[in-house]
């Protein structure tokens, strides 16, 4: 007589239970793994943003909103955390800052560095060596790595990033770094406290940051440090302004044949129209009177240093037209940089 086949009754109840086994040891792991946080805030005088996000680990995975990340790609930030020395060694290489990256963007830097006359005139200067050595690597390697830490600013912006990340030992990353990359980070783990300049930190951290958050843009310094860094006026001109305003002229000035003066464009005098040069007058003392505060004060507090004046003349301009440019110079401010006398070809391009 033919036996009824089993029913998988049996079978299926051990398969059941091995199931909720397993899934109760997952949860047992979710609690045990715990939460990644991200303290994500700005704080400046007139208030403050802060945004707290919280990474639930669940199936072998944290998340947060939409946004997931495997427990592997969170083993390698931890791992790169806990891998950050005190010190790095060629700092700036590590951001794309080189003796050759600073030489080919010497234009740019120098465009940066420059008083306005020459930005509103348009071209660059021909620089001396000893002005040319102001915008080399090894006169400025020091300042751009204090930059880069923050040291500059001493040590502390509006941004404040802190991560804690779970696991044996929970570590704790932080930074209120003002410049991009967010250098350098306090790191605390296992009973211990560092800080590190480590660049491939601040990389690490950016997958846990929400693209909208306060530091997002200060984190993610690429940009900046590669492209933008060469042309940010306010370090160029602090740094090195200064120095070129004290040697190049600030204002620049072309004469014409038929006696006309000519600045950044703009026609001041005209023998057919003027009877003086009370135009031009004019706009040299509008000129000191807009000078930014750095501008105007001196090392000791007074007014500070005398404006300085490139004159351009046509060679053939008649002596009564230079003459009264001078005599308007001394007038003001102003002191005579240098006076050239140019041929015509050359003065065309000028105005």
């Amino acid at each position: 007589m033919r036996k009824p086949p089993r029913r998988p009754t049996v079978l299926l109840a051990l398969l059941l239970t091995g199931c909720t086994s397993v899934r109760q040891e997952h949860d047992r792991l979710d609690e045990r793994v715990g939460c990644l946080r991200v303290l994500d805030a700005i704080r400046t005088g007139y208030g403050s943003t802060e945004r707290i996000d919280t990474w639930v680990y669940s199936g072998f995975a944290f998340h947060c909103r939409a946004r997931t990340m495997r427990d592997d790609e969170v083993a390698e930030i931890r791992r790169v955390v806990m891998a950050a020395p005190t010190r790095v060694d060629d700092l700036l290489a590590t951001v794309g800052i080189t003796p050759r990256t600073l030489a080919a963007h010497r234009d740019d830097v120098l465009a940066a560095s420059l008083p306005r006359a020459w930005k509103e005139n348009g071209g660059l200067p021909t620089l001396s060596p000893e002005l040319e050595r102001l915008l080399s690597y090894d006169n400025m390697r020091a300042t751009i790595e204090n930059e880069l830490v923050g040291a500059n600013h001493k040590g502390k912006g509006d941004n404040e990033l802190e991560v804690v990340l779970p696991g044996d030992p929970e570590i704790i990353v932080r930074s209120s770094g003002p410049a991009p990359w967010m250098l350098p980070w306090e790191i605390e783990a296992g009973g211990r406290t560092w800080w590190s300049p480590d660049v491939r930190v601040s990389k690490a951290l950016l997958p846990l940051v929400a693209p909208d958050g306060a530091c997002a843009g200060l984190l993610d310094g690429e940009a900046y440090w590669t492209e933008d860094f060469y042309r940010d006026e306010d370090f160029w001109r602090h740094w090195i302004g200064p120095e070129l305003d004290a040697a190049l002229p600030s204002e620049t000035v072309t004469i014409l044949a038929d006696g006309t003066v000519w600045v950044n464009e703009e026609k001041y005098y005209d023998p057919s129209e003027d009877d003086g040069y009370s135009r031009f007058i004019h706009y040299l003392a509008s000129v000191e009177s807009t000078r930014s505060p750095d501008e105007s004060e001196g090392q000791s507090g007074d007014t500070g240093p005398e404006e300085s004046l490139l004159v351009r003349v046509d060679q053939s301009t008649a002596a009564k037209y230079i003459q009264g440019v001078l005599i308007a110079c001394k007038k003001s401010r102003f002191r005579l940089w240098d006076l050239q006398l140019l041929p015509v070809e050359e003065i065309r391009g000028i105005k």
